[in-house]
């Protein structure tokens, strides 16, 4: 559990690059959770994982989940799945659970059944391949399509390692850019040395943890109004009906 420990909000990998303006765990969330009305709290965060055959999206989920990377792993076939636990705040476990879809045109049919309420959407592309970044608004508009909720977006840029700095710098700008377009937060990985990986996987989960939690405090506060205005309807018509029951038994 050493690197999945989030004892403090992790920064983004560009400041300026992400929609997600916030550098701690909202008022509300480190309110709302120290007095303990989330217990109905699902600590579940589902991802999926998205993007072009060979991007890297297999090795970016191993790398995390278990710290290794295989140069020869073959391409998915389907759907992968995976399960991280995290620890939140000391006390609070979020399940993290990674869908790692196939690219390849046949299996897209399968892998759309999977997208449905997803907390986080991880658009993935290869550094080293422009073309795969000219996918990624197909990619995120088939996975917006089934989706009720609105997902946290992260486009993530793979094998940084095999570029030198200034290639790097080139198609991070051109990368960046289309996050800023498509409302996405940016990162560059790479799955091969572990670079960033562990800081991307704590940023989401942190992010979907005070997304998920201000929304169940949004719907705590709506069902204690619902009670609230329940009660005092119950109230008034009880009133009603005596006024009415006792004008009938002693007409004046």
């Amino acid at each position: 559990m050493h690197n999945r420990v989030i004892d403090s909000f992790p920064p983004p990998y560009h400041k300026e690059v992400t929609p997600y303006s916030q550098d701690n765990f909202s008022d509300e969330v480190l309110k709302g959770y120290h007095r303990k009305v989330v217990s109905n709290f699902q600590n579940v965060c589902k991802v999926i994982v998205v993007g072009d055959v060979s991007v890297g999206k297999t090795a970016l989920v191993n790398r995390f989940s278990y710290n290794t990377f295989d140069d020869e792993s073959r391409a998915t076939i389907g759907v992968d799945f995976e399960i991280a636990n995290f620890s939140v705040m000391e006390e609070m476990i979020l399940l993290c659970s990674s869908w790692d879809t196939a690219g390849q045109e046949r299996f897209k049919c399968i892998a759309h059944a999977y997208y449905r309420n997803a907390n986080v959407i991880l658009i993935v592309f290869d550094l080293n391949n422009l073309e795969t970044l000219r996918n990624v608004p197909e990619w995120l508009a088939s996975t917006l399509k089934v989706n009720s909720r609105t997902p946290l977006i992260f486009l993530v840029g793979t094998k940084c390692d095999a570029l030198d700095l200034e290639e790097l710098a080139l198609v991070e700008q051109i990368a960046m850019d289309l996050a800023t377009n498509v409302n996405a937060e940016y990162w560059s990985v790479s799955a091969k040395t572990g670079f960033s990986v562990v800081e991307l996987f704590h940023r989401m989960v942190a992010l979907a943890f005070d997304d998920a939690i201000k929304q169940c405090l949004v719907e705590c506060m709506s069902r204690k109004s619902l009670t609230s205005s329940s009660l005092k309807l119950t109230k008034v018509t009880t009133e009603e009906d005596s006024a009415s029951k006792c004008t009938m038994c002693y007409p004046c």
